[in-house]
């Protein structure tokens, strides 16, 4: 077999018969293989198995081993199971079956490495480090074989229920290592051609917590598993010894909680050992003594189930008749403890088979109403598919309390698995002379409470609850009633030496949180950290941090939380919420009603924005509090079942709802609102939407309306272009047609024909020109000031400087970058060649400066010449030209003037254009 972390792995199998008084080892290495391998199917749990069988033969023990091989569906791993064959004539004993023998090396050696005991049948040390282990290791049932990173295996029995198993590790040096599995056969008799086979034992390669859960699974669908009636909670007589009156304490205890208006609910309350005078009673006679009778109506007259504590004997027939008796005298909650002496009568039968035998006796007297509890220092994997709930670990009495809480969290797995297990007692307080000193103080109750909480597993307290001493501590109980119906997960299970981390994942419709307890094993203050991606949570949302024993909100986390210094045995215990599915709706972040944070007490919560309505179950405190985060503080609108105290605020965004008076047996909801800004009032949101409509209705008429007059300024701008190519160019090429005939006439004379042709020369330039002009006017890349600029000034120096006169040009060191519309354009370069023509013909000027600036919101063209001035001038400054200039720039939004020049000889032509008309 090949597995991440193992090498050179090789197994074999055998079995220990006893014929006679010789003990014998059938091993596979020694044996005759007699048949060829046969392939079959098996039907497990989690799909079809193809199965090896293989025989092998021990013809002077006139015995066949047989072995049979498989994988395991889905899932990494090995399946084996291994039986003898009688083939001789006399019966034998089979003593056990090893369906693995196993040896295989740890490549980087066995440090680091550990084993986790899941079962305590054979020393209650849950975890033992393989390094320096020197001698075997003895494993009862099931196990882990891991590193810290989750490479390794986990071992147990499966399928039929047949025997108990136990493996065997040991370390051979040089990182090779022995592992064997063993079935216990108990020496049952096999008689001649009878084939027995022992317990299938199965490895399966994964991480310890998806393979620990895939094995008890296995084992639950295998062995028949009762879960439907869940974990109960309740009150036990067995650790208030101090008391001499047993009888008074439990009449006490009725009378508290038929007194307490519903704030004491227990499931049970039960008469345990120090009633053990009149449950004897019950073996004799033909009825059960009145008094017990009395106890068990005076329980039933509270709602709550009345136990009894029943010892079996080894005889199937007696155990009977004390459950029937016991459950006839109106107990039908029944802790049955059992010493197993005498359970072998069975010659044909397992130790495993007639314990499982005598449990299937009880519960067949009991009846299926009946409520068993099996009362062992361990799960028992035989009581499977038989009792309701079994014990996890040894007696937690007040001063042993600490060393069983760690082996009490190996078997959270199998809770509403196999059935749901019994934490034994927790304690409602520490500070109470004479009765309730437990050693480790307030840590370690509060820690104790919630794992017996978090377990989901019974909840039983033997606290004096009707002294008045004890109300005060009424609270502890309310929480842990009833057990929630959740799964915990020990993180650090099968990688870890210790145990720190209990998580569970709270999925509902209306949201999800995770819930932790992180607790502080050691024995010197540290802190603890949960990785949120380690603990199955999505290490990128941001969760709300709620403390239950604190009852205080905590802050927002994301990625990991790390808890204050805790001291030996304390512990924090937290919910942590997601906040970012749903940042704009409130959110129930935590509650104090009950242990498990609103598993339990919250049965369905609606939230919107404007508001969240709570609905409560029957579980829990009846007073308490809610914690909601919300970043509009919430108001009560309506209230059911209950009483709102009031909603204070809690921290940044989180409001404490505090709840008085919770009735049993009618309906309690909250109904509260957010009160949101007019920004998300739906009617705010309507007008908004009207007045979108009707600015989206004016900019849509406006684009239209700016759509036909971009249509109507294309059509001027093409009529504008027509007319002057019709005005200047059609009367340029009528002239050139006309210079043309002229110089063909006059081809004789040649005098006459060279002036002709240089002034077609001349007017075919100005053509160009004229082309030039109207291709520049309409080329959108033109379209800014400064190729205006650098056009006009270009212009100007060509058409100055061959009549003589200087051309200046003064601008902006830098224009801005505005858009100048071709239309613009041309009607201010035609103002502007206005100006210069009149310059030419009437100024009779040496200089001319051409000036472009910006003044105010004005785009300012100046053209001033030294020339004779206004008055000398005459009419041609004052008459079509300036007219033209005029209605030039009239028609684009701006002005044209002639003015004296600054220096009081000459003419100054400004000619100006509002910016807003640049766009």
């Amino acid at each position: 077999m090949a597995a991440p972390g193992l090498a050179d792995f090789r197994s074999g199998f055998a079995a220990t018969i006893q014929k006679g008084d010789s003990v014998l080892v059938l091993s596979s290495a020694n044996g005759k293989r007699v048949d060829s391998e046969k392939p079959a199917a098996e039907t497990t749990p989690y799909g079809k198995a193809e199965v090896t069988q293989t025989t092998f033969r021990f013809g002077s023990q006139q015995v066949d081993l047989i072995f049979r091989l498989s994988g395991i569906p889905g899932m990494p791993g090995v399946l084996v199971q291994a039986g003898i064959r009688n083939v001789g004539k006399d019966p034998l004993k089979l003593l056990s079956v090893t369906p693995m023998a196993a040896e295989f090396r740890l490549p980087d050696g066995p440090d680091g490495w550990l084993v986790t005991r899941l079962d305590n049948g054979v020393d209650p040390t849950p975890v033992i480090p393989l390094g320096p282990l020197q001698e075997t290791l003895d494993v009862s049932e099931c196990g882990g074989l891991y590193r810290p990173d989750g490479t390794g295996f986990v071992f147990g029995p499966v399928g039929t229920p047949i025997a108990y198993a136990n493996a065997r590790i040991g370390s051979k040096g040089g990182g090779q290592i022995m592992f064997d599995f063993t079935a216990d056969m108990s020496g049952t008799r096999v008689d001649s051609g009878e084939t027995r086979w022992g317990q299938q034992v199965a490895l399966l390669m994964g991480k310890p917590r998806p393979a620990m859960a895939l094995w008890a699974g296995w084992v639950a669908q295998t062995h028949g598993a009762r879960t439907s009636k869940g974990a109960l909670s309740g009150w036990h007589s067995w650790n208030l010894l101090e008391n001499k009156s047993p009888g008074d304490d439990v009449r006490g205890v009725v009378d508290a909680v038929a007194k307490s208006k519903g704030r004491l609910a227990p499931g049970v309350v039960q008469l345990d050992a120090d009633f053990q005078h009149l449950i004897n009673s019950l073996n004799g006679g033909t009825d059960p003594p009145d008094e017990l009778v009395d106890y068990a109506r005076r329980i039933a007259s509270i709602g709550a189930r009345p136990g009894i504590r029943l010892e079996l004997g080894p005889s199937h027939e007696q155990n009977a008749k004390l459950v029937e008796k016991a459950v006839k005298s109106g107990f039908t909650y029944l802790k049955v403890a059992s010493s197993e002496a005498g359970y072998l009568n069975s010659e044909k039968q397992t130790r495993f088979e007639a314990v499982r035998a005598s449990f299937a006796v009880v519960r067949q007297a009991a009846g299926e109403d009946a409520y068993l509890m099996c009362l062992k220092d361990r799960p028992d994997r035989a009581a499977v598919g038989m009792v309701d709930s079994c014990r996890n670990s040894w007696y937690t009495v007040r001063q042993e309390l600490r060393p069983v809480m760690v082996e009490a969290l190996r078997s959270y797995h199998l809770n509403n698995l196999w059935f749901a297990v019994d934490d034994d007692s927790y304690y409602v307080g520490t500070d109470i002379s004479n009765i309730s000193q437990v050693t480790g103080g307030w840590p370690l109750v509060r820690t104790r409470m919630s794992m017996v909480g978090l377990s989901c597993g019974t909840a039983f307290t033997s606290d004096p609850l009707h002294w008045a001493s004890f109300q005060p501590y009424w609270r502890n109980v309310e929480v842990l009633t009833p057990p929630a119906r959740e799964s915990t997960e020990v993180i650090d299970i099968g990688t870890g030496q210790d145990w720190p981390r209990l998580v569970s994942h709270v999925r509902r419709p209306w949201g999800h949180s995770t819930i932790a307890l992180l607790w502080n094993p050691g024995t010197t203050e540290q802190e603890v950290t949960l990785d949120f991606s380690k603990a199955g949570m999505d290490p990128k949302r941001r969760y709300a941090v709620w403390s239950f024993w604190d009852n205080r909100y905590l802050g927002v986390a994301e990625g990991s939380w790390t808890t204050p210094r805790l001291g030996p045995s304390a512990s924090q215990h937290l919910c942590f919420t997601e906040l970012d599915k749903t940042p704009s709706k409130p959110v129930l972040i935590g509650s104090n009603l009950h242990i498990y944070c609103g598993a339990a007490e919250v049965a369905h919560v609606t939230s919107l924005e404007s508001g969240m309505a709570i609905n409560l179950t029957d579980s829990g405190a009846r007073d308490g509090d809610l914690f909601l985060y919300s970043r509009i503080p919430p108001v009560l609108k309506e209230v059911t079942g209950c009483v709102v105290a009031g909603i204070s605020s809690a921290g940044e965004y989180v409001w404490r709802i505090n709840l008085r008076d919770r009735q049993r047996g009618v309906e309690q909801r909250i109904e509260l609102g957010i009160p949101l800004p007019v920004t998300r009032q739906g009617w705010f949101w309507g007008i908004l939407a009207l007045a979108a409509g009707s600015m989206i209705f004016a900019v849509w008429r406006n684009m239209v309306s700016q759509r036909l007059e971009r249509l109507h300024s294309l059509d001027r701008e093409r009529a504008r272009i027509a007319r002057d190519l019709h005005d200047d160019l059609g009367s340029s090429l009528a002239l050139f047609g006309l210079l043309t005939e002229q110089v063909e006439q006059a081809l004789d004379r040649p005098e006459v024909a060279r002036a002709k042709l240089e002034r077609v020369y001349s007017v075919s330039r100005g053509i160009a020109k004229q082309v030039d002009e109207a291709v520049w006017a309409v080329d959108p890349t033109n379209d800014t000031l400064e190729k205006f600029a650098r056009y006009i000034y270009g212009y100007a120096e060509d058409f100055l400087v061959p009549a003589g006169v200087r051309c200046r040009f003064e601008v902006v060191e830098e224009l801005p970058a505005l858009v100048f519309p071709s239309a613009i354009r041309h009607d201010l370069l035609m103002a502007g060649k206005e100006a210069l023509h009149n310059v030419i013909q009437h100024a009779a000027a040496k200089v001319v400066t051409l000036r472009l600036r910006l003044d105010s919101s004005m785009l300012v063209l100046e053209i001033e010449d030294d020339g004779c001035g206004l008055k000398t001038a005459g009419t041609h400054h004052t008459g079509n030209g300036l007219s033209n200039i005029q209605r030039r720039l009239a028609g684009i939004g701006g002005r044209g003037e002639i003015l004296p020049a600054a220096s009081g000889q000459g003419t100054l032509v400004r000619l100006t254009v509002p910016l807003s008309s640049l766009k």
